[in-house]
């Protein structure tokens, strides 16, 4: 059985109006999960916005030089109802990979939200933009429900 899906822009931070400078698929077009559908160009960084499924392009309503926010509606897949299952186990996965994510301080110490810690905790540490031996409070949230296994130090 065949579903449309909606994808929209996703969480792109805090731009608004972001310019679309390349369409990467057309009407019609196969795609994947992951693949890139759109490239978005802010003055800080350029991002391709990836597909949520695999399907087949069957509107698309944007074009190049449209200006995009989080929300707004970039097309409509053709995807099999199995797939549309899938496509919302892959953004969760998505999410969960950006959450996970290690920054490193100037120190080269790493802090990291760690799958499968409690509630948030908020821990010190130290970032290019606190003087040295100064620290910052950074709200790390949690990726599960549950108790802490260990702190970071």
């Amino acid at each position: 059985m065949v579903r449309l899906e909606e994808v929209y822009v996703p969480d792109i931070g805090d731009f608004k109006e972001v310019p679309i400078i390349e369409i990467l698929v057309s009407e019609g077009q196969e795609v994947q999960p992951e693949d890139p559908l759109i490239t978005l160009e802010s003055d800080k960084a350029t991002m391709d916005v990836p597909s949520p499924a695999a399907g087949k392009v069957n509107d698309l309503t944007v074009a190049v030089g449209d200006k995009v926010s989080q929300g707004d509606l970039i097309l409509v897949l053709e995807v099999e109802a199995a797939t549309a299952a899938t496509a919302k186990t892959a953004d969760q996965e998505t999410q969960q990979q950006q959450l996970d994510l290690s920054h490193t301080n100037a120190a080269g110490n790493v802090a990291a939200a760690q799958p499968g810690a409690g509630a948030a905790e908020t821990q010190a540490v130290e970032t290019p933009s606190t003087a040295a031996g100064e620290t910052q409070a950074v709200e790390i949230p949690s990726t599960a429900a549950g108790e802490s296994g260990e702190t970071i130090e």
